[in-house]
């Protein structure tokens, strides 16, 4: 009868104590999404804009701690759709007749993890892949970079990896687009 007692007791204390290790940790969040982005400016080309336009399929986590602040989000976005790169008007976002377009690959996957109490974003994955026809591939992603989103422009904390879309990978696409 002792045991029984003494083991009620402790397991009596052992949710007590568990709930309030739950009610300190607050809520977790998940959720999937689709979202189309019709033109997104990738970069100057002359007196026009490269946009990318594709559609992404996410899956997003946001977690919350006991006062109901979000603290972080991590997401994971996959293009459902290859990407398409054109020349556009930088005031209408209209295409600009008689240019190429480029595909990108369906797939693309990119994983962010955003820390609010820091203001630090963590992105990594294969980000906006195509293949430029005379060229090769063109804007390989596939690193790693930390964003301080505290400051204007956000600062480059961390890039690690493949990242020459910036430069010449740029200007070829951008000599491709206008023939």
């Amino acid at each position: 009868m002792m045991r029984r007692c003494v083991l009620g007791v402790a397991i009596a204390v052992l949710i007590a104590g568990g709930v309030t290790f739950a009610q300190q940790q607050g809520r977790m969040d998940k959720y999937d999404f689709t979202f189309a982005v019709p033109h997104q400016p990738m970069g100057p080309c002359g007196d026009a804009v490269i946009y990318a336009t594709y559609e992404i399929d996410g899956k997003e986590m946001d977690r919350y701690d006991k006062r109901g602040q979000l603290i972080q989000a991590i997401a994971q976005y996959r293009t459902v759709q290859p990407t398409i790169y054109w020349l556009g008007n930088p005031s209408t976002f209209e295409r600009i007749p008689n240019t190429n377009v480029v595909m990108g690959v369906a797939g693309e996957v990119e994983i962010d993890r955003m820390d609010f109490a820091t203001g630090l974003l963590s992105a990594q994955g294969s980000v906006f892949q195509a293949t430029v026809p005379g060229y090769g591939r063109v804007f390989s992603e596939t690193g790693h970079g930390v964003m301080d989103m505290n400051t204007t422009p956000w600062a480059m904390l961390v890039n690690r990896g493949h990242n020459d879309y910036w430069e010449q990978d740029l200007a070829a696409l951008c000599d491709y687009l206008r023939r």
